[in-house]
């Protein structure tokens, strides 16, 4: 018992550091430090994959790493890892879920730097749709992935597409 209780110990301080590895890469993230993130969050995924590898927060920092990536223009590392993130949050939370919905959210983004519009399209609606579906029609998530999607739009020039979902996108984020 004892042995086994050192190891909870043991196994409760690494995720701790994790959590703490993730929470200082996204203040640096957010200070345009993206190298330095991308250092921690490397580190925080490593203990996760030791102890979790298919848990909730190793996907969470997966996806954060991958937005890291895509920001400085590592988008097949992106891609990658929100493939990862998707097959993993498919068998914890289903294809009909938020968590699910968000990693289709963020590949959505990297097909479009990719150039990939037809897959970028399909998979960003995918995600409003399964986030509407699940959160609402007044959901900050939803909003985010409407403006996703009437970006794609407006970068290829598809006006008319695109400013009906700017409008919701706003009208959502007004309300909250």
């Amino acid at each position: 018992i004892f042995w086994a209780a050192l190891g909870w110990a043991a196994q409760g301080s690494q995720r701790d550091e994790a959590v703490s590895l993730n929470n200082q890469a996204s203040e640096q993230y957010s200070q345009g430090k993206y190298k330095d993130a991308e250092e921690l969050y490397q580190r925080a995924l490593d203990i996760w994959k030791q102890n979790e590898p298919e848990g909730a927060q190793a996907a969470t920092v997966m996806s954060n790493l991958a937005e890291c990536y895509r920001v400085q223009g590592k988008n097949a590392e992106a891609e990658k890892l929100l493939r990862s993130v998707l097959e993993t949050r498919e068998k914890l939370y289903g294809k009909n879920s938020p968590p699910y919905a968000l990693a289709l959210n963020n590949l959505g983004t990297v097909y479009r730097a990719q150039a990939r519009y037809a897959e970028a399209e399909k998979t960003l609606q995918q995600a409003v749709e399964t986030l509407e579906k699940t959160l609402g029609p007044h959901n900050g998530s939803l909003a985010s992935a409407l403006n996703n999607l009437a970006d794609l739009y407006e970068y290829q020039g598809r006006y008319t597409d695109a400013e009906p979902l700017y409008q919701r996108s706003l009208a959502i984020k007004e309300r909250l």
